[in-house]
């Protein structure tokens, strides 16, 4: 998959809704797809709401580390 750019709310700034770049789609979740994106350098999970048709990117509690 080619990296995009969406829009997202931002756990870290309650809510507020920042442009993010999605790098991965895990799609095997019984729920809902989970994303990987970056925030301002922070790759974390974010999760569709199809509600509001927008992504929830958590950079508070669903941060991915670098194996590195």
């Amino acid at each position: 998959m080619k990296p995009y750019k969406d829009l997202a709310h931002i756990h870290s700034l309650n809510g507020e809704v920042k442009e993010v770049t999605v790098l991965a789609i895990d799609t095997e979740s019984e729920r809902s797809a989970v994303y990987t994106v970056e925030y301002n350098g922070v790759k974390c999970k974010a999760r569709f709401n199809p509600f509001v048709c927008m992504l929830y990117a958590d950079d508070k509690y669903e941060v991915i580390k670098n194996d590195n």
